[in-house]
Order: structure tokens, then sequence, then C-alpha cells
């Protein structure tokens, strides 16, 4: 019975530079305490306050999570992910980040097969094999085992003998807003669609919300879209309508709000810039998450000690993004937290001897194991190398990971630029060329290609994750005539445009993105 209709890895020769694939290990799991097994499906959210809704994401992780995690954290709203196994497996990162940021993962079998696609159908031993393989992964990864399984398509064959004998409970939804049938690319008219679906309530108190944030079905794009970029732009908008309509956001244990966490410096999740200015002092530019600024203020001085600055996401491991900076004195390292509302922490070293890196920069979870990591292009033989971030503002063991980056002195990670779900660098050749190397979310690379030419007249490049407000990870570039530019990302590795977002930027010695 069904309740709704409904990449490989490349091993690349990769002949320009050397570059290097590794894996990393898990953490250990810890065992979570589930709720009493309900008898029936359910499909409505706790009704822990007199209106309640649940918005629910299906067929995670994958690309589009990360715009969807930045949305819910704008907003301050808990949801609930069903994932794939196969999935979490293929994106270990992005499954401890919904973690992370508080909200709660739940089971949606390991590889979204229906009935008629399995021999024999969904028998309880099928069934059983699909939910713990996926549950055992969920909790190696995150360290925590899902209560709550949602069956794929909605098909409900032996899904509440299975899900009871495991202790869990089988969740359906009350709200289709069949978000599977986007477009291929951005969408007013498929956005107002989702969005009139969701909020279609039909005055019931407590509604399920049923949206997918990837693809995990087997059907061909043209009847299941894999892009999801209208469901992110819909989402603000279906908030703020149950908002109004005084509803309270809850996930399926019935827990509501978020830990605080944030990417950017003011803490309103919209990406910032910091420079500083020749008299040593620094300044935070708020982005307004359209292209633009908020405003700008002086938020430190003393800042001349330093000759290289970046922002390195959670690298504290405190929910908000940390400041590292260089003194030039002594080629040390330090660490600035900042504080989720436009000041800092206590400032410390954290390690020595960091002269030896010609450019510096952090290209977020590079190695796949759930927190921030630094690189370093090394002056002397133009190596590049990867230090593990261990969550709490220290190292795990450090590798090299390419070579052949000599006179590659502008090198940025703008996050996941390809849409492949793992972060990704770009780096300008001494000749000029913009070159692409794909991460491959363990440590490595995947591929690369040159994505840009005349880039040689640029003196600095910068992300601050999605600055144009479309979704996708965007690059700011300074260039020599002090003007600053904004090249949005299209989320394929290539540019919907470009446009000046600022001028008078040469007298910044340096300069950051924070978001």
């Amino acid at each position: 019975m069904r309740y709704h209709p409904l990449a490989a890895r490349l091993s690349v020769g990769l002949t320009a530079l050397g570059l290097a694939l590794t894996a990393l290990a898990a953490p250990a799991a810890r065992a979570a305490v589930c709720p009493a097994p309900s008898a029936a499906f359910i499909s409505s959210a706790p009704a822990t306050a007199a209106r309640t809704v649940a918005l629910t994401f299906d067929d995670g992780p994958g690309p589009f999570l990360p715009a969807v995690l930045k949305v819910l954290r704008e907003y301050d709203v808990r949801a609930t992910f069903f994932d794939t196994g196969a999935h979490d497996a293929a994106f270990p990162s992005l499954t401890r980040q919904i973690v992370s940021d508080g909200h709660l993962l739940a089971d949606h079998s390991w590889d979204h097969l229906y009935p008629s696609q399995v021999a024999g159908g969904w028998t309880v031993g099928y069934l059983t094999d699909q939910i713990s393989r996926t549950a055992s992964q969920q909790q190696a990864l995150t360290g925590q085992s899902p209560c709550f399984f949602r069956p794929p398509g909605g098909f409900t064959d032996n899904v509440l003998p299975t899900v009871q004998q495991l202790g869990m409970s089988a969740v359906l939804w009350s709200i289709d807003t069949l978000d599977w049938q986007q477009p291929g690319a951005l969408s007013a008219a498929s956005a107002n669609s989702i969005v009139a679906a969701a909020t279609n309530n039909g005055g019931a108190p407590h509604p399920i919300v049923l949206m997918h944030d990837a693809k995990a079905s087997h059907e061909a794009n043209s009847v299941v879209s894999p892009f999801r970029g209208n469901t992110v732009a819909a989402l603000p908008r279906i908030i703020a309508a149950y908002r109004a309509a005084g509803f309270q956001f809850v996930d399926l244990n019935g827990g509501s709000g978020l830990r605080g966490h944030n990417t950017d410096f003011s803490g309103d999740q919209l990406g910032d810039v910091l420079a500083t200015r020749p008299d040593g002092s620094l300044w935070a530019y708020r982005g307004n998450g359209a292209n633009g600024w908020q405003g700008w203020a002086p938020v430190g001085s003393g800042w001349q000690i330093a000759d290289a600055m970046f922002a390195a996401g959670d690298f504290a491991g405190d929910g908000h993004p940390a400041v590292l900076y260089r003194r030039k004195d002594d080629g040390s390292l330090w660490m600035w937290p900042t504080d989720g509302a436009g000041g800092w922490g206590a400032t410390r070293s954290i390690g020595g001897g960091w002269n030896a890196c010609s450019a510096l920069f952090s290209p977020g979870d590079f190695d796949g194991d759930g927190h921030p990591d630094v690189m370093c292009l090394r002056r002397d033989d133009g190596s590049l190398w990867l230090y593990p971030g261990d969550g709490a503002g220290g190292w795990r063991p450090w590798f090299q990971i390419g070579h052949g980056f000599a006179g590659y002195e502008r090198i940025v990670s703008p996050g996941d630029f390809d849409g492949d779900g793992y972060p990704d660098v770009l780096a300008v050749a001494p000749n000029g060329a913009l070159w692409l190397f794909s991460g491959n979310g363990s440590g490595g690379f995947r591929s690369q290609r040159q994505v840009g030419s005349g880039w040689q007249g640029f003196s600095a490049l910068l992300s601050a994750g999605d600055f144009t407000g479309e979704g996708f990870p965007d690059l700011l570039a300074l260039r020599s005539d002090g003007s600053l530019w904004d090249y949005a990302g299209n989320f394929t590795g290539g540019w919907t445009g470009w446009s000046q977002v600022g001028s008078g930027w040469s007298g910044t010695p340096l300069v950051t993105g924070v978001g």
C-alpha cells in the first residue's frame, strides 16, 4: 500500500598538480533512548502547544542541505531530517551538521527502494536490515541512534511490525509539498507552489510538512527532480506564514529552537567581511544577504601585528566562527573566537612555525570528520598540506594533500562550489587562470578544472558564503584598483554573474569573509 506517488565517485588522474586522496575514521558511538513506539503511523506533530508544526526533510543529506540549515538557523527553527543510510555514508560531515545544529536525525531506509523494486517485496527481514543499517550508520557518525522511521514513498507494507520490534515509531505526514516535482532551476512559480502547498493545513492544529533536501529515489530525473533550490527559496516564506498563524515549530520529539550556532560574525546568519586598515584597526562589514551591506563598524585594534587572517568556521567548537591570524614577528598562529553577536571571546596561541606557509585558509570540514580544518601552502616547495582541526581549537595529525602549487598565492575555499556536497578550493595560477579543485569529502581531491582567466588583476579572494542570497556559495574578489566584486556561484562550478559591491578597499592589508 502506498501513501503517495513519488555519484559514483571518480578516480581521476590529476596531471597539473599532485593531489592526494585519503580517509579518516568515524568517532565512537553512543546509544540513544527512544520514546515508547507508536502503535500506529504518526501523521501529526507533537501537541506540545496549542498549534505546532513539524517541518520534515527527506532523502538527504545532499548538496542543498547547507542552504536549508542556514535558513533554519536564521529563523531558529528545529526540523526533522529523514536521511537514507547511503547518503549519510556519502556525506558524513553534512550528517553531523544536522545534529550539531540541534535538529532531529531520523531513518529513511538505506537505499530508498520501493516494494516493487525489491525481490519478494518489503518483508520484515528486508526492512529490519534497511532500518538497522541506517541506524548504525547514523549512530556511528553522530553518537545518536534514530527513533523514527519514514518509509520511502509512503509505502506501509510490513512497516509497523518491523519498527515496533526495533523500538521505533513510523512517521508519515499530513501535508505533501510535492517539491520533488520542481524544475531543475530556480523558478518563482515553483517556489510559490511549494509555499502554497506547505501552508495549506486545512485548519489542522498539528501538521507534519513533507519536503526534500536531496533526491534518493531511483526514478529518472525527469520524473523526480534532484534540484532543491526552490525548496530553499520557499522555506523562509513557509516559516513566516506559520509563525504569523501562531504555530510553534517542533521536531518529532516535541523539541523546539536550535542551539544558537551561527556561521557569520554578527549572528544574523548573513555573510560578513572582516578587514584591517593601515592603522591596525579591524572593521566588520555586515552583509545584508542580498549582495550588499547593512553597515560597518570597528571591532578591534592592534592588528598590525598580523600578516595573515582568515575565518575557520567553528574551529573552537563553541558554535561560533573563529578568526585565525598569524603574528608577523614570530610566525605563531592565534585563534580568536567570536561570540555570535559581533564580538570576541578570549584569544590564544594554537601553534608556531606558520611562517613556513605562503598562504593560509580554511576549507571548512575538508576531511569529513565534522570539524573545520586549515590548509597551508608551503613557500619552500609549493606543497599543500591539510591540518585537520579537532573541534576544540587544536589539531589532529596533518598530512600533505598536493604538490605543484608554487605561485598560487591567491587561494581560498568557497565551500561546496560545484554542488557535490563537499568543500572545494579555488586558486589563481601564476598565469591568471582560476582553477577549481573539487574536494572528495575525505581529505583529498577528486578533480580539477579551469573556471576562469584574467584573475591576475585580483589582490585577494575571499568567501562569505552565500553573499547574494540565491542559496549558493559565492566568491568575493578584491581588484587592484580597490574595488570589491561578488562573483555569484551557480552550484555547478561556474558563475551566474558578477557585480561590484564596494570601492576603496585598497587600504585593507588583510581581509576575510565570515559566513
